[in-house]
């Protein structure tokens, strides 16, 4: 009589544990400053998610958040000036995301945007501007590099 009292109060109790598990992952709660990308079977839907409480299937959905605030990308390259000196460039890049169009971040380019996009896009500007300048000549015209480097 106590094993068939002690199995059913187990077996309650792991189906409630696993009610439980399955109903904490039905939902996300985004924070503000975050966009969500809503992904079920791996198809991602079509829209992004705002700030706040969203619902999702357990198991086979999941939410991917990006933080959309003004972030700064920091780093360094090595470049050549014109006349074939090396220039060591560190450089500071702000930037956003478009809380609304997250999903097509998520979609087209994947969550490593940075260094897939963003890096050789800004290392490729700098190589093309430091190379036109002498180095004598782009230790005195910093500012004007830097311009050039911003368009």
């Amino acid at each position: 009589m106590n094993i068939q009292k002690t199995l059913k109060l187990t077996s309650i109790s792991i189906l409630v544990f696993f009610g439980l598990m399955v109903s904490c992952s039905s939902f996300k709660v985004i924070e503000p400053g975050f966009s969500g990308v809503y992904q079920i079977l791996g198809s991602v839907r079509q829209s992004s998610l705002s700030s706040g409480f969203h619902l999702k299937v357990p198991l086979i959905s999941s939410i991917i958040t990006y933080d959309v605030r003004e972030l700064k990308l920091e780093t360094a390259t090595s470049t050549y000036t014109k006349d074939i000196q090396t220039a060591d460039i560190k450089y500071a890049f702000n930037y956003a995301i478009d809380s609304k169009r997250t999903h097509l971040l998520h979609t087209n380019i994947g969550s490593d945007y940075e260094s897939k996009i963003l890096v050789p896009f800004i290392e490729s500007a700098i190589k093309d501007i430091i190379g036109r300048w002498d180095a004598k000549d782009l230790v005195s015209n910093r500012e004007k590099a830097q311009i050039q480097i911003y368009f």
